[in-house]
């Protein structure tokens, strides 16, 4: 089988402009991809799926557009963001020595994305194709087809077989399964989330940690959408310490689900219980905007706008007695 070389650009900036450098080459290239970007690449992910084009593995260039819409194509195609090898060599070296990456790569992958901006990728494509292309854009995409063997790897001897740009993408997202004919505005995996109830025992008596919501009008627990490649624990874990900046125990008892509804579906939120070990200081604190305070259950119960979440209250209290 013929091996698949993805050359995918990577999306717009927000144009926002980082303060306090004076290198503008070190500016742009930690500009953050913006948010139309963002569903960009994640269109990408799906148009690859639908072509039945798995990666096996993406090789990104570090800048942070790169990087971030390496990612967001991944998971929308439910893969984790561990198949990607970030890389300075799209940016330092020339189209020949990018070929000689090329040539190593294992031949256990059988598709594989390289992920940079369009300058990069263009003289990439010039050096192992000879047929004429028009421009590669921002979040566009082009399919080359090489030999059964990566080290075969040569100069004018990948042939295109599909390309794509944003124009042309899918507009939804398969729901509630990538094998869905019905779509919605997000991808299947942002309608599965994790949360945690972080607790410790003080003086004998069971405490939660709560935090304010996103504008800090309502106290919520640490949740998000479940990340591809990672346990329902770990994925809530990562939310813990960004949200409420703790580090502890995500047990693997389930407490409990409830559902919310947002993006034109129904969200499945699943609760474990936490065990606070550390709490950050808020200059470490990732979302310092917030405000967090330690309650008895009682207390958390009155202060959660959610019913939902009063029987897997009752159910931690119950498995810290068991």
């Amino acid at each position: 089988m013929p091996k698949k070389l993805i050359l995918i650009c990577e999306g717009k900036s927000d144009k926002q402009t980082l303060i306090g450098s004076s290198n503008n080459a070190k500016r742009k290239a930690t500009r953050p991809l913006s948010d139309k970007g963002k569903r960009l690449a994640q269109r990408l992910g799906i148009w690859l799926l639908r072509q039945n084009l798995i990666l096996d593995e993406v090789l990104s260039s570090t800048s942070e557009r790169a990087m971030t819409s390496s990612e967001k194509m991944l998971k929308a195609m439910n893969l984790g963001a561990n198949r990607i090898r970030s890389t300075q060599t799209l940016a330092n070296l020339r189209p020949k020595q990018q070929l000689k990456m090329i040539k190593e790569l294992p031949d256990s992958a059988n598709n594989v994305a390289v992920v940079g901006n369009k300058k990069q990728l263009s003289a990439l494509l010039k050096t192992l194709s000879k047929a004429p292309h028009e421009p590669l854009k921002a979040s566009s995409l082009i399919v080359l087809s090489g030999p059964k063997k990566w080290k075969k790897a040569a100069p004018k001897r990948f042939e295109t077989c599909a390309q794509t740009n944003k124009k042309l993408l899918p507009k939804g997202f398969p729901y509630p399964h990538l094998s869905s004919q019905e779509t919605r505005i997000r991808p299947a995996y942002y309608y599965q989330q994790s949360a945690v109830l972080p607790y410790r025992i003080k003086k004998d008596q069971i405490q939660l940690l709560l935090i304010t919501s996103s504008k800090n009008n309502h106290w919520v627990i640490p949740k998000g959408i479940h990340e591809p490649g990672l346990s329902a624990q770990e994925s809530a874990a990562k939310e813990a310490f960004e949200e409420a900046g703790i580090e502890g125990k995500v047990e693997a008892c389930l407490l409990g689900q409830y559902e919310i509804t947002k993006w034109q579906g129904q969200c499945t939120v699943k609760v474990y219980p936490m065990q606070v070990l550390h709490q950050l200081s808020n200059a470490r604190w990732p979302e310092s905007h917030r405000q967090r305070k330690w309650m008895s259950l009682d207390e958390a119960k009155s202060c959660l706008n959610n019913p939902q979440l009063e029987p897997i209250i009752e159910q931690l209290q119950e498995y810290l007695r068991s």
